[in-house]
């Protein structure tokens, strides 16, 4: 009898009592000796919380991520050994499975590449019946778990069982070049030339769901933004079918969501480039929780926004992801120095203190970005303090740009942008989303003076 397969549950500490109740879920195929469970909660006393966490996360065979607006604010999920998991994992060597508890930015993050249960669209908190929703849940954790078993005593499947690789990247081309219909009928001649019948079948489910969005685009039944989600759902399951396996006839498969971003739309989304900086010496702020609780007013509206985001960056990366990422909105958190010496302050080189890019530097930096890269910014928007001197050197080059007065408390800045970003999300209006982020914020203690927006180079009366 193969050995029990090692499995992790990772979450936030806020989210302790779902991890409870996927584990009460999970008890039988404990007893059946097919799965050893370890989350934190089984830390014992004297033991170094990361370590642990690292070496139970290498020796898992099964990795369930119990994603929230709370998880996506935890360091351990962003750090270099959850970089190195999802390398393992797209080799093969571990399955994941990203399960959704609440709303959040889960969409921006390097996890939605693999499938999600119960639904991106709908995650657990959505379910009026939450057994309904886990039961979705622990289905497929069951089939992951029943696959991984049938992995450790079968032969290893021969190259004719899978899907070729040629196959893979010209259905992808095709999606990325917007022909959806001819990427299935390619899936479906190769299932069909294959006899892989259950493929074909979902592939043909696939383009009958194209067949029917397209009849309600020409009927004018869909507005926009739903036909564009609904697309995004086919590219989505086609995708999916990239890791199809042919197995026997008891007719078990398994199928992750392929790496392949082909789905993505660029052209008609908002994109977001969230830059942050907290140096050494500097006074701690959660940029994490800004960008989660951001995700979070995003969240739903991934057919029209692009969220990114870069971390403690530099100078020379500052300017770097600007460019290469092009996006309409720039949105830097972190720390600013007011006066004519004045700048925003980001890491230096060695990552090991901090560096300014003063106020000349910046206006040199929009001047380029805009009048030579040609870069789309549409606004700006600095939440560091003291930022008012920089936002009007950036105002002659943006047509928005945001920034604050004086020193702005942690607690300020992140109310704001969860106002700024819920009124972006529902309006796209930027005057209203500034006044949304600034009521929020004073809402939450601070002041209404504290806050500035300049537009087309003029400064806005309250």
């Amino acid at each position: 009898m193969p050995s029990p397969k090692r499995v992790f549950i990772g979450s936030a500490k806020e989210d302790a009592p779902h991890v409870d109740t996927l584990k009460k879920h999970l008890k039988l195929y404990e007893r059946q000796n097919l799965i050893q469970i370890w989350d934190e909660s089984m830390l014992m006393a004297g033991e170094v919380r990361n370590n642990r966490i690292e070496q139970e996360l290498h020796a898992a065979e099964i990795i369930l991520l119990l994603f929230s607006s709370d998880l996506l604010a935890e360091d351990f999920i962003w750090g270099a050994e959850m970089n190195k998991i999802l390398e393992k994992v797209k080799r093969k060597e571990v399955q994941l499975i990203p399960i959704l508890l609440r709303p959040s930015g889960f969409a921006d993050t390097p996890f939605a590449a693999y499938a999600a249960v119960p639904d991106r669209e709908k995650p657990i908190s959505n379910y009026p019946n939450k057994d309904e929703a886990w039961t979705i849940v622990v289905e497929q954790i069951k089939r992951s778990i029943q696959h991984s078993h049938t992995d450790s005593i079968t032969p290893q499947k021969t190259e004719s069982s899978m899907i070729p690789q040629s196959i893979k990247e010209k259905v992808n081309d095709l999606i990325g070049k917007g022909k959806t219909e001819e990427a299935i009928d390619v899936l479906i001649k190769w299932a069909h030339e294959n006899d892989q019948d259950q493929l074909k079948n979902d592939a043909t489910l696939l383009k009958s769901g194209l067949t029917k969005l397209k009849r309600e685009e020409m009927l004018g039944m869909l507005a926009f933004a739903e036909s564009t989600r609904e697309m995004a759902k086919i590219n989505n399951g086609l995708l999916s079918l990239m890791s199809y396996e042919a197995v026997s006839s008891n007719n078990n498969s398994t199928s992750t969501t392929s790496t392949t971003s082909g789905t993505s739309q660029p052209n008609q989304k908002l994109k977001i480039l969230m830059l942050t900086a907290n140096p050494a010496g500097t006074t701690e702020v959660n940029l994490n929780k800004e960008y989660a609780r951001i995700s979070e007013k995003l969240q739903g509206k991934t057919d029209l926004f692009n969220l990114l985001m870069h971390r403690s960056v530099n100078q020379e990366q500052f300017k770097q992801y600007t460019e290469t990422e092009k996006p309409q909105i720039l949105h830097f958190s972190g720390h600013g120095q007011g006066g004519t010496d004045g700048g925003i302050i980001v890491q230096n080189d060695e990552h090991r203190g901090g560096a300014k890019i003063s106020s000349d530097a910046l206006d040199a930096l929009f001047e380029y970005w805009v009048e030579e890269e040609g870069i789309p910014l549409e606004s700006v928007v600095l939440n560091a303090c003291y930022s008012q001197d920089q936002a009007e050197v950036i105002a002659k080059y943006v047509n928005y740009v945001v920034a604050t007065t004086t020193e702005i408390a942690d607690d300020y800045a992140i109310a704001f942008s969860v106002g700024f970003y819920f009124k972006l999300a529902e309006t796209s209006d930027v005057e209203k989303s500034y006044k949304s982020g600034r009521t929020q914020a004073v809402m939450a203690g601070a002041k209404k003076t504290h806050f500035v927006l300049y537009k087309d180079g003029v400064k806005l009366a309250d």
